[in-house]
């Protein structure tokens, strides 16, 4: 071949091999680079791999995983909606987590790009399921003597199946299903360890996978006759035996104090319980602003969503206590009664009716101080409302010649934002031996009569004063004249507890079941707390009756019997204590 020649076919052959590499005639030049091939089976793949079933559980982190062939690094995307919670891991083409916050059925779209710079993709669909929720009728700590037994029923959402077990039982308690939704749980024994024992539901959800447990813990006591006591046929009335209400405060203690709770029907309170309460830690008067929690089995409480904690602050001068529910069901208004002590008692009252949105407290009525002690407000059968309260005299908590007084409002038809109370009058509520403390009534319709809940101190020199009161019942016709019963409901030596005292209790009751729902504060050792107890109403009732027989002697405590309070406690505020 002939140079010109040459030179033509060198040009030829690179023009016709688009060489990556610069062709000049007569260089020399290095071999060619080489370009992968594709491989024989050139087709981009990959599978998606959802959770087990293709369903998980809201509030959940799980994976989806990929497996990839013939598609270009990183290049995999996977779109669903945002609750889904989605996000791609170090290699996109690998793992992907997803966190949901909601729940429902997610559809997600998974492409990749393969090296023709084409797309593939598929569908895929995810559901995801509510939490299960198993919701006992007990909470908190139960104490049940050896020999004694328990029934906790139970309800549960969302859950495929409900799992019971007895907790680090062994010798010490047996387990036995008595309906579809009731467990007895029976103390056979002291236990020897230090372990928690009770009854423990594992909720397994819809997804087959999560569970979630949730536990009633029974403290297993000795069997014995507890000194001072209430007696046996008023403890058999108790359907639901006393046990602990956990309940928040804004100071983080968990600490609290005189209770109030009703169901409000409202459209904005959907049938659920408010309960309004005051922080205690410690005794101290500071921190005893009225604060709302909700619950809608009025067992299980929460502070009250979008309301502000506390819901009144500490005035400048003195302070708060002593709150109290208020309800108009004509406006379907609820209003909150506290009462301001500085040098008088002022018992004002804040009002809703949004469930939201309270109004500025305003005065309903003042008395001198210690002389409007726990007001507590019912609408009587004629449409008035009508407010009780306690006059304790000069000294408050060791008086001895508290007197029960009431007000009538002046008019049925006012809103609580304007309604208005008459002169007091002096009730003949009164408890033979005991001076009255903190109270509760409420007009029952299904049983045409007021009922009233305080607790009361005895009046026994040396020992007689608000730190070791027990709980009584009273019932009225006309809310003036009153019948009482010598024995108390609840005993603040109630051997279940290490109470010093009770201090107020609130009370619901059910007519279509006959059941006295209680809740009640108290006072262990330096602990301030709230304990619920469901009674059997005639039960009850006809246990009171019964106790009228029992000895004098055995009603009357002697010092020895009587817990003297734990020497830790504030005594910040000096005239209205604990």
């Amino acid at each position: 071949m002939n140079r010109k020649t040459q030179s033509r076919f060198i040009v030829a052959l690179c023009t016709a091999t688009l060489a990556v590499f610069s062709c000049t005639s007569g260089e020399s030049t290095a071999p060619p680079a080489k370009v992968a091939a594709l491989p024989a089976d050139s087709q981009p793949h990959f599978t998606v791999l959802l959770p087990t079933g293709q369903a998980m559980t809201t509030g959940t982190k799980e994976n989806i995983r990929l497996a990839v062939l013939n598609v270009k690094p990183q290049s995999c995307y996977i779109t669903a909606p945002d609750w889904l919670g989605l996000h791609a891991g170090a290699d996109s083409n690998s793992v992907w987590t997803v966190a949901p916050t909601s729940s429902g059925s997610a559809v997600l779209h998974t492409s990749c790009i393969d090296y023709r710079n084409s797309v593939p993709f598929r569908t895929d669909t995810l559901t995801v399921y509510q939490k299960p929720v198993v919701i006992p009728d007990i909470s908190g700590i139960v104490p049940v003597d050896v020999g004694d037994s328990i029934d906790v029923s139970y309800d549960s959402t969302n859950a495929l199946r409900v799992e019971v077990t007895c907790n680090n039982c062994s010798t010490a308690a047996r387990l036995t299903r008595v309906s579809e939704n009731t467990m007895r749980f029976f103390a056979q024994a002291v236990p020897t360890d230090t372990k928690d024992h009770g009854i423990c539901f594992t909720a397994r959800g819809l997804d087959g996978r999560y569970t979630q447990q949730w536990c009633v813990t029974v403290a297993i006591m000795p069997a014995q006759t507890a000194l001072y006591s209430v007696p046996a046929a008023i403890r058999a009335s108790e359907l639901v035996p006393l046990h602990t209400i956990p309940v928040a405060t804004y100071d983080k203690t968990g600490q609290s104090n005189h209770p109030d709770f009703m169901r409000v029907n409202a459209a904005w309170g959907g049938g659920n319980c408010y309960m309004v309460f005051t922080p205690y830690f410690g005794s101290n008067g500071w921190v005893e602003n009225p604060s709302l929690a909700t619950s809608a089995d009025c067992e299980h409480f929460s502070p009250a969503a979008g309301i502000k904690s506390p819901l009144i602050d500490k005035p400048a001068d003195g302070y708060n206590s002593d709150p109290e529910l208020m309800y108009d069901s004509k406006r379907g208004c609820m209003g909150v009664v506290f009462r301001q002590v500085v040098t008088a008692n002022i018992v004002n009252i804040t009002t809703t009716c949004d469930g939201k949105t309270f109004s500025a407290p305003r005065a309903l009525f003042t008395a001198p101080n210690h002389s409007a002690v726990s007001p507590t407000v019912t609408q009587g059968p004629d449409g008035f409302n009508r407010v009780w309260y306690v006059d304790a005299g000069r000294v408050g908590c060791t008086n001895q010649g508290n007197v029960v007084k009431m007000r009538v409002a002046t008019t049925d038809t006012a809103g609580l934002g304007t309604v208005k109370f008459g002169a007091e009058v002096t009730t003949d509520l009164d408890q033979p031996g005991y001076t009255i403390w903190h109270m509760k009534v409420r007009y029952v319709d299904a049983l045409k009569q007021y009922i009233a809940m305080y607790v009361a101190f005895p009046n026994t020199t040396g020992i007689g004063d608000c730190t070791n009161d027990d709980l009584y019942i009273a019932t009225s016709i006309d809310g003036m004249h009153w019948t009482t019963y010598p024995t108390p409901v609840m005993n603040h030596l109630d051997k279940r507890f290490k109470f010093t005292s009770l201090y107020r209790a609130s009370f619901q009751y059910d007519a279509t079941t006959d059941q006295l729902r209680t809740i009640v504060s108290g006072l262990e050792k330096s602990n301030w707390g709230q304990y619920g107890v469901v009674h059997s109403y005639k039960a009850l009732v006809n246990a009171l009756h019964a106790s009228t027989t029992v000895a004098a002697a055995q009603l009357v405590p002697s010092q020895k019997l009587v817990r003297k309070a734990d020497p830790v406690i504030k005594k910040v505020i000096t005239e209205d204590r604990p």
